[in-house]
This record gives structure tokens, sequence and C-alpha cells, in this order.
């Protein structure tokens, strides 16, 4: 049996401080930073921070119905951090439309997507 690849802990720390100008695949480290995804994860913070005001629910309402804890909520609707998908999932359930968010990702919903589609069903005919 083939023992599979291991990087220690020091050689990760090193890659995640490289990050910005190296990948390293041996743990998985890309850069996810740039203006545009800046800009929508603050986007999207500040909207699911209406939401829940607009609910008239405080934050730490929200962190308890959620199960997550007060900072990653403020992380959240601050657009930084790394929350996970499913905080983030738990927060908009809470809110009440994690199924329009969820179906928004649905390819088959967008003129794009349509046409992609039908793009590579030509291909394969």
């Amino acid at each position: 049996m083939v023992e599979p690849h291991r990087t220690d802990t020091h050689t990760c720390q090193f890659a995640a401080k490289l990050a910005s100008t190296h990948i390293n695949e041996g743990c998985r480290v890309v850069q996810r930073s740039s203006p545009a995804r800046e800009r929508r994860l603050a986007r999207l913070g500040e909207n699911i921070r209406k939401w829940r005001q607009l609910q008239g629910m405080s934050a730490s309402e929200m962190s308890r119905r959620a199960h997550i804890t007060r900072d990653t909520l403020r992380k959240i609707e601050n657009g930084t951090g790394s929350p996970r998908i499913d905080s983030l999932i738990a927060v908009i359930t809470v809110l009440g439309f994690a199924d329009h968010f969820i179906a928004s990702a649905d390819p088959f919903t967008t003129d794009a997507g349509r046409s992609l589609a039908l793009d590579r069903a030509r291909v394969k005919s």
C-alpha cells in the first residue's frame, strides 16, 4: 500500500504566507482575495444585516437561532473572515430566504446557464 503524500504543518504555514503569489498543492493554498470578491462579500453581508434588522432581530438572537457564535455572525455581516458555508446557510435559513438563495445558483434559471446547456447538448449530438 502506498502512503499518501503528507506535508508537515510548518511547510503549510510557510505556504500560507506565500499564498498571494504561489500555489502549494500539498497544502492546497490558493489566493482568494480580489477587490471584486471583497465587494461581493461586503454587499452580501450588508444585505444579511438588513434582513436581520428588518425582521427586528438582534445579532444575539440571530446567533442563537442559527446556532453560531456572535463572532461568526459579525464576520458574515461584515464580509470578512472565512465562515463555513453551513454557518451562512444557517443564517439565511433563519432569515427565511435559503431556498431562494440556493435556487439562484441553479444554472437553468439564467439565460447564460441555459445557453451553455444547449451548447453542450449540441456538441454531444
